[in-house]
């Protein structure tokens, strides 16, 4: 590296005194050097940073797709239990706790809603 290979030259002010100085054409050199990899480093720091959120935006679709397809197996669930529902008025009564719960169509209808928004959400990360 040219930076490293800088040598300070004596020089000669008058009798009782001498400085060093640094040769113009090899502190350009040196300056071009560090400008080149700067230069580098930047371009390599953007191209790990497009990546890195490439990378990001592939998780967030896969974890919305996931979402997606847990209500959707959610859905499934509350189809098996459709022949075992205790219907009141307004939906599925537990005997054990006394309150109004949701009957299982009416959670279809709230997951398969769910399910919908899921999807949209990860279009987003297409």
């Amino acid at each position: 590296m040219k930076c490293d290979e800088l040598k300070a030259e004596p020089m000669i002010i008058n009798e009782d005194y001498t400085a060093l100085y640094y040769p113009k054409e090899s502190v350009d050199a040196a300056i071009t050097e560090l400008k080149r990899k700067l230069e580098d480093a930047k371009a390599t720091a953007y191209a790990e940073s497009v990546d890195a959120g490439m990378r990001e935006r592939r998780l967030k679709r896969a974890l919305w797709i996931s979402r997606a397809e847990r209500a959707k197996e959610k859905q499934q669930l509350f189809h098996f239990s459709l022949g075992y529902e205790k219907l009141c008025i307004d939906g599925f009564y537990d005997p054990y706790s006394g309150r109004r719960e949701l009957s299982p169509k009416q959670w279809i209808k709230a997951f398969n809603k769910v399910e919908v928004k899921l999807l949209k959400k990860a279009e987003e990360y297409k």
